[in-house]
């Protein structure tokens, strides 16, 4: 039977940290920072909603099954590849394609911002917007992977932890 525990973040990370699997922790959380620090190259927005990203390292980033479906899906990424494109020529082709195929889906109500480096917005900025996953819940989705927890919640910022 699971035993539901609550604490705060900290309290929690203290544990952690007192723990074996620490580095595990600590890993995961380095990961999330240099992904969600890459700068978007363009972003897709409907009636001012973020729905699609491209970023600065080639990632693509949908809002829903269905936005993904009509950017192409891989497609656009696989084709660059296979054209041997690379670094600003890949990211300017799969910005195309991944715009023409979201522009026969929403026609002018889709407005496309491209960045310049330096300028443009991070990529965890964008996932907040678009998902609501703010630093808090990536840390509290890390801490349940590396605990090996049933599940995770965070009411005002208090975690609760189905303990096995």
């Amino acid at each position: 039977m699971n035993t539901p525990v609550a604490m705060n973040l900290s309290e929690l990370t203290d544990v952690l940290k007192k723990d074996r699997r620490a580095g595990i922790f600590d890993e995961m959380m380095d990961q999330y920072d240099r992904q969600n620090a890459v700068e978007a190259h363009t972003v897709y927005r409907v009636h001012g909603k973020a729905i699609c990203v491209v970023a600065r390292n080639g990632q693509t980033l949908f809002d829903t099954a269905d936005d993904f479906r009509s950017g192409g899906g891989l497609k656009p990424a696989d084709e660059a590849g296979d054209l041997g494109l690379t670094g600003e020529q890949y990211m300017e082709y799969i910005a195309k394609q991944i715009g023409e195929n979201l522009r026969r889906r929403y026609n002018t109500a889709l407005k496309v911002a491209r960045y310049d480096l330096g300028t443009a917005p991070a990529m965890g900025d964008l996932r907040e917007e678009m998902f609501g996953i703010t630093r808090n819940r990536w840390k509290a989705i890390a801490l349940s992977a590396a605990l090996g927890l049933g599940s995770v919640e965070l009411p005002h910022g208090i975690l609760v932890l189905a303990m096995n």
